[in-house]
Order: structure tokens, then C-alpha cells, then sequence
């Protein structure tokens, strides 16, 4: 199966994510959308990421979804999200992933993020690993039960 990992980043955090995401899925592609919005006819999974700002996803995260959301709901879909305040999560999710996608979705999680200012900028273990690769695990699941 083939695996699309779209993201949207400002300070790098979220691109790490995804590469990190990458490296444990086999078949994965990285887009940044920042430079557009892929084809996702050559995809049968799609997973989609963004940074978070004071609660919001970055636009072009959100472009993608809007634009897109159609071929979405057609797909096997999972979210993800890079944010400082971990505990805020659910309802970040909320706020920015459109119900029927959210319903669709396979899974959604945070994966920790850099604050651009503050307690843990610089700190080289702010990802959360565990949550990373937990996530992976559903996905590849996800992509052997498909075939």
C-alpha cells in the first residue's frame, strides 16, 4: 500500500515528525504542502500533519483539507498533529480536522512539539516517540489489512 505523509510546518517541528513517521512505514512518501497539494490518486493511505500555533493548524493544512476532502473521505485517513501543549490535544484535533474527516479517520494523535519560546525549546527529546510509533504500528496494520 501506498502511504502519502502530507504535513505543513513553520518551525521544522512537524517535518521532523514526518520523517521520523516515514522511517517506520514502508512505501511512505513525504509531501511538505507548503509547496502545494500532491496528486492522492497514487496513494491508498494518506496521512496528514500540521504544526499548531495558539490552537490552529497552519493553512496550508488546512487548504488541503478543504480542497481535498472529498478524495479524503474515499481513502483510509489518519491525522496527526505537533503541538507544544500536549494535553490540549483533543481538542486542537477538534478544532481543526472537520468532523466527517475526524469520523473517517483512522487515527489521530499529537506527537509533542517545540515551542517556539519557552520550557522546552531546544530540548532535543520533545517528540514522543512512543506515540509515533504506536501510531505507525496502526498505520502498517491498517495498510496489510487492505491488501
Amino acid at each position: 500500500m501506498r502511504t502519502l505523509i502530507a504535513y505543513s510546518t513553520k518551525g521544522g517541528a512537524c517535518r521532523e515528525c514526518a520523517e521520523v513517521l516515514a522511517s517506520r512505514i514502508p512505501d511512505a512518501t513525504i509531501y511538505d504542502l507548503n509547496d502545494g497539494a500532491p496528486d492522492l490518486n497514487d496513494f491508498d493511505i494518506v496521512i496528514a500533519g500540521s504544526g499548531i500555533r495558539m490552537g490552529g493548524a497552519y493553512r496550508p493544512f488546512r487548504k488541503f483539507l478543504k480542497e481535498n476532502a472529498d478524495a479524503l473521505l474515499a481513502k483510509k485517513v489518519a491525522f496527526f498533529i505537533s503541538n507544544a501543549q500536549t494535553e490540549k490535544a483533543d481538542k486542537i484535533i477538534e478544532k481543526n480536522i472537520p468532523a466527517d474527516l475526524r469520523n473517517t479517520a483512522f487515527i489521530m494523535r499529537t506527537f509533542g512539539g517545540r515551542a517556539p519560546f519557552g520550557k522546552n525549546k531546544g530540548d532535543p527529546d520533545w517528540m514522543l516517540t512512543d506515540a509515533v510509533e504506536e501510531f505507525a504500528n496502526v498505520v502498517n496494520d491498517a495498510g496489510r489489512s487492505a491488501k
